[in-house]
C-alpha cells in the first residue's frame, strides 16, 4: 500500500493555501517539495495525478493527508477510488436513463440492424454476442423486447447464460449514427408459436425468442464512434490485407486440414442467413 512513510516518493497534486497554483513532489515524511508550473502540469495532463495516486490535499497550510489506501500494483478496487479520479455525472448523463419504451427509442430499435447481446452465468461467466438482421429485426411488444434466435454453431453461449440468471444487456447500433441505445433488463427464452410467428415475414422462423423486459434503457453519447471513426469509410481495411477466419481458426486449432477460404466460408454462411 501506498502511504506517508513509504520510502518512495509520492507524486501528487496540491494546491497552495494561497494561490492554488503550486504542483509539488511532497515526500513521505513531508519535508521539502519540487514546485512546478500549474499551466505547464496541465499541459502535461499530470492534474490526474491526485486521483491516480490516492492523495488529497487540506486548504490548511502544509497539511496534507492520504484519500485513500492504494495497492502497490495501482489497481482500484472500489467505486469511492475511482469516483475520486473521475467524479460523478452531471446533468442530463446523471438522469438520462428511464426505464420504458419512449418514441425515440421506438425508433431507434426500429431502425437498428445489429445488435450486441451480453449475458451472465450463475458462475460468472461473460458472454457478449452480435445479433443483425434487416432494420428492425428485433420486434417491440409493449416494454418487452423480441429477439429472434436462428440456428447458428450450437454453442449457445448466451443462451444457456440466460436460463441460468435471467439477465441480459443490449447496446443496438445504426450504421451511419454514432449515437448507441443500452437496454438493461430480465431475458427469458420462449418457443411461444404466438411469438416465434412474429417474424414469419423472415426468410427463417427462428428455433426460440429472447424475450426482454425492459428494466432500463438510456442513449449512449457518440464519442466512441467517433473516435473510432467506425463508419467512416476511409477507416475501413482491405479485407484482402486480414488474414480469413479460416485461416485464424487453423492456426488457433493447430489443425492441419486446409484452411477455409473467405470466399467459400461467404457461400456457406448465405445458405443459413
Amino acid at each position: 500500500m501506498y502511504r506517508f512513510g513509504d520510502r518512495r516518493i509520492i507524486p501528487f497534486l496540491c494546491k497552495s493555501p494561497r494561490s492554488f497554483k503550486i504542483m509539488e513532489y511532497i515526500r513521505p515524511n513531508g519535508s521539502g517539495g519540487i514546485p512546478f508550473n500549474w499551466k505547464k502540469a496541465k499541459r502535461m495532463k499530470l492534474t490526474k495525478l491526485i486521483g491516480m495516486y490516492g492523495i488529497k490535499w487540506r486548504n490548511s497550510r502544509n497539511s496534507y493527508k492520504p484519500l485513500f489506501k492504494l495497492k502497490s500494483d495501482m489497481t482500484i478496487d472500489n467505486e469511492s477510488q475511482l469516483r475520486d479520479i473521475y467524479g460523478f455525472p452531471s446533468g442530463r448523463a446523471s438522469i438520462k436513463d428511464i426505464a420504458s419504451l419512449d418514441k425515440h427509442s421506438i425508433n431507434f430499435i426500429s431502425k437498428s440492424p445489429f445488435a450486441i447481446i451480453s449475458t451472465c452465468s450463475k458462475s460468472g461467466k461473460l458472454d457478449a454476442s452480435p445479433r443483425g438482421g434487416e432494420p428492425g429485426f428485433v420486434k417491440i411488444s409493449n416494454n418487452n423486447l423480441l429477439i429472434p434466435d436462428y440456428k447458428g454453431n450450437n454453442r449457445l453461449d448466451s443462451l444457456v447464460n440466460i436460463t441460468e440468471t435471467n439477465r441480459i444487456g443490449l447496446l443496438f447500433l445504426i450504421p451511419g449514427i454514432d449515437e448507441t441505445l443500452r437496454v438493461n433488463g430480465k431475458a427469458s427464452i420462449t418457443i411461444s408459436p404466438t411469438i416465434l410467428n412474429k417474424f414469419n415475414t423472415e426468410s427463417k422462423t427462428p428455433k426460440t425468442c429472447i424475450v426482454v423486459e425492459i428494466e432500463e434503457l438510456l442513449l449512449h453519447c457518440a464519442k466512441a464512434l467517433m473516435r473510432s471513426k467506425l463508419w467512416d469509410i476511409s477507416a475501413q481495411i482491405n479485407p484482402e490485407e486480414f488474414p480469413s477466419m479460416g485461416k485464424m481458426l487453423k492456426d488457433q486449432l493447430k489443425s492441419e486440414s486446409p484452411a477455409e477460404s473467405r470466399q467459400d466460408m461467404i457461400n456457406r454462411y448465405r445458405k443459413d442467413l
